[in-house]
């Protein structure tokens, strides 16, 4: 039952996500790459200020698959402090 909760939860707020960008493309004059330019940024931005990982905890993929989900990733591997080390890209 708890893996058929998980499904639906992701399945909900997902569908949220999506349907606020449909809403956005339907109502506005905003194209669809400035749609998703603001989606990413807006996942930067809540990741960074820690207020997107309750909504990740809570719904999984539902949350993290969407571009806001991308920006978040982005917001959370810069938080971690690693940093990126050329020589080794390089050579792989």
């Amino acid at each position: 039952m708890s893996m058929l909760l998980m499904y639906i939860k992701a399945f909900v707020v997902g569908g949220i996500l999506c349907a606020i960008g449909q809403v956005l493309i339907l109502k506005t004059q905003l194209t669809s790459a400035r749609i998703l330019v603001g989606y990413v940024t807006t996942g930067v931005i809540l990741g960074a200020l820690g207020i997107y990982k309750p909504l990740v905890d809570f719904a999984g993929a539902g949350a993290t698959v969407p571009l806001l989900g991308f920006g978040y990733s982005l917001a959370r591997w810069r938080r971690s402090g690693r940093s990126v080390c050329w020589a080794r890209l390089r050579a792989a």
